[in-house]
């Protein structure tokens, strides 16, 4: 069986440990993700996470290192470590950027990853975005183009973003639905519906032109003035082979903490 690879499947903003605000602030980071499935074997992935991190009104830089153990029925566990690095730069007052770039000589994350993405903020709350993403793993190179479209409404959020992977002999496209329901300004309920190949396919030749539908939900809040906890769960009905489907889930947990 071809190896499956890190899950993406907390797609890039959910994944976001930082967004650029008026504070100043050091920080360290830790969290937790899974994603597990038990067809057509017993699978399951955790990945735990810590690093630190400076939070500016127009720079934040954040530091991590990822352990993952990956579980697979009648196949020997394997670990590994991926060295992360993310960058957030305000460029302009409307235009904002975000930077990423891990590495790993382990089995079971991709060895080069490089992720970018620029919004640009328009009139009347609207907001416009792309980015790209590349992956390299045993020599083999994948690209993906990503564009979004995001409007705020009051205290709700709404975003539609759409991705595609460059592979052959056909491109294949994901397109997610996400809201946001803001309280107390920077605290949030998060809910995400999706469709398309799922994000780790384009490293499985087998499962390359394999569909999803999804949904997630998140929950972030500060603990007082030195703590912001992030928690999730995803689920995927997913294709996997021919007729055949699968249930597959995921849990997050994250927790910020202000040094200052």
């Amino acid at each position: 069986m071809k190896k499956i690879f890190l899950l993406a499947l907390v797609i890039t903003p959910m994944l976001m440990c930082a967004q650029i605000d008026t504070t100043r602030q050091l920080q360290v980071l830790t969290g937790y993700y899974n994603d597990w499935y038990s067809s057509p074997y017993n699978r399951t992935l955790h990945v735990f996470y810590g690093g630190f991190g400076y939070k500016s009104p127009n720079t934040s830089i954040y530091g991590k290192i990822n352990y993952n153990t990956l579980s697979k029925e009648l196949v020997p566990k394997t670990s590994g470590f991926q060295y992360e690095l993310d960058y957030y730069q305000r460029i302009t007052k409307s235009t904002t950027s975000w930077w990423n770039y891990a590495y790993s000589n382990g089995n079971n994350f991709p060895n080069h990853r490089f992720m970018m993405r620029l919004w640009q903020e328009l009139p009347s709350s609207f907001l416009v975005s792309g980015g790209m993403s590349y992956y390299n793993f045993d020599g083999s190179d994948t690209y993906s183009l990503n564009g979004g479209i995001e409007k705020y409404f009051g205290n709700y959020w709404l975003e539609y973003r759409t991705f595609v992977y460059f592979l052959e002999p056909n491109n294949t496209y994901s397109h997610f639905l996400t809201a946001r329901r803001f309280i107390k300004d920077v605290n949030y309920i998060q809910l995400m519906i999706g469709y398309g190949p799922n994000d780790d396919n384009p490293w499985d030749n087998d499962y390359s032109k394999l569909i999803a539908y999804r949904t997630g939900l998140l929950y972030v809040t500060n603990l007082g003035n030195k703590f912001r906890i992030r928690t999730g769960v995803n689920y995927m009905y997913e294709n996997y082979s021919g007729e055949l489907w699968r249930n597959r889930y995921s849990v997050i947990i994250g927790l910020t903490y202000n040094i200052n």
